[in-house]
């Protein structure tokens, strides 16, 4: 087995402040970042033989990191249906008893803004409130708040429209 040289080690360290700038770009939280890089210094240090002189150094550690956050992003991606017809194709048909409810539940949330729709399709999809608060940077309490007026509001009949997180009424 060939020895990394101690050099490529210090190469890669030294270029930690670009890969940090990248990590800014491609993850939200300060803990997603720091994964990031410490991810990508680890697969550069194991993958050490793929790097090529001729390539760049900096671009073969930038493909590195975005292949990686590319990775995590995939597995994040929560699939929610903007379209009605998309909506009614994404489960099994409903038995007949229960296509007038589904029917209006479909137009209770084609009638939700963005933010409330998107809580409550995730919500059904059977991601956790933590996923889904993490996305938007709130608590799991807000997220079952938002469900739970969006549910009480849909079986009222009202339009349910909520300001998006973390946006507040200004007071007076």
């Amino acid at each position: 087995m060939t020895t990394r040289p101690a050099d490529f080690d210090a190469r890669v360290m030294s270029y930690l402040p670009m890969l940090r700038k990248q990590a800014q770009h491609l993850a939200h939280s300060i803990e997603d970042r720091e994964d990031l890089v410490q991810d990508a210094v680890d697969d550069a240090l194991r993958r050490w033989k793929s790097f090529r002189e001729d390539g760049g150094f900096c671009k073969w550690l930038t493909l590195i990191i975005r292949g990686i956050a590319s990775n995590r992003n995939k597995r994040k991606q929560i699939p929610i249906a903007d379209n009605d017809n998309a909506m009614m194709n994404v489960a099994t048909p409903p038995e007949q008893e229960h296509a007038v409810d589904l029917r209006k539940a479909v137009a209770a949330m084609r009638r939700m803004d963005k933010h409330t729709r998107y809580t409550v399709a995730a919500l059904a999809a059977g991601y956790t409130a933590a996923e889904i608060g993490a996305k938007f940077g709130v608590t799991n309490q807000a997220v079952f708040g938002r469900v739970a007026t969006a549910r009480d509001e849909m079986a009222a009949g009202k339009v349910v429209r909520h300001r998006p997180y973390g946006k507040r009424r200004k007071a007076g």
